[in-house]
């Protein structure tokens, strides 16, 4: 193998470990597909098809995830509990906590339908009436339940992301958010996807690949 070979086979492999290290964030899908293997309802659901969005567990997490994916952050807003959180939270916004949240969730939690509660009563096996948990997010001291809370609004039971939870998402967001990058760019970049690959993340391979190739070149013409 000649020695320009051998260089370009290098950049190869690094750019291939290189896009390991950035496709995992944000590429997976939060939502597991309907019917997934192993998928069962929870005991004691009835259907809710007439019921309005975040009358059930089910109902309320697939709501935020829906409006989170079409961009309406202040639909998926509704679906959070905002009261009682801590002062860094609240400031940040209604509409920056639905995406902030989303964004630690699609790279934290997979989250099965099927295994959410879709009775207005939530899960009742686990002996905590108006919680049912979604599962937890390990941080790097212990880790955070995801939590569902069955509140009161416009005088109608309504499961929302619980309070309890949504109060450490500046944790979450410092140790699964895009740091500077979720600062410099539009949402857009996060936003959109091809092939569950967001934007910014299609944009770092192509300049990661274009980059890997001219230091490359330069090398074997000096060397």
């Amino acid at each position: 193998m000649t020695r320009e070979r051998r260089l370009l086979a290098w950049f190869a492999l690094v750019a291939l470990f290189s896009l390991a290290a950035i496709l995992p964030a944000g590429a997976e899908p939060t939502t597991a597909p309907p019917g997934s293997s192993g998928a069962e309802r929870a005991t004691g659901d009835a259907p809710a098809e007439d019921l309005p969005p975040g009358a059930t567990p089910r109902s309320a997490i697939l709501g935020y995830i829906d409006a989170c994916r079409a961009g309406r952050w202040k639909e998926a807003a509704r679906f959070l509990e905002l009261e009682g959180l801590p002062p860094k939270v609240r400031d940040l916004g209604p509409e920056t906590i639905a995406r902030r949240f989303k964004i630690v969730l699609d790279q934290t939690l997979w989250v099965e339908p099927d295994k959410v509660s879709d009775s207005p009563e939530g899960d009742t096996s686990d002996g905590k009436p108006d919680w049912d948990a979604l599962g937890e997010i390990p941080i790097h001291r212990g880790s955070v339940t995801v939590w569902l809370h069955r509140v009161r609004e416009d005088g109608r039971p309504t499961w929302k992301i619980a309070a309890r939870t949504l109060r450490h998402l500046d944790v979450l967001y410092d140790q699964y958010g895009y740091g500077i990058l979720g600062e410099v760019l539009a949402p857009s970049f996060f936003e959109i996807r091809a092939l569950e690959i967001q934007l910014w993340q299609w944009i770092a391979l192509l300049v990661l690949v274009v980059g890997c190739y001219v230091v490359s070149w330069i090398l074997a013409a000096i060397l």
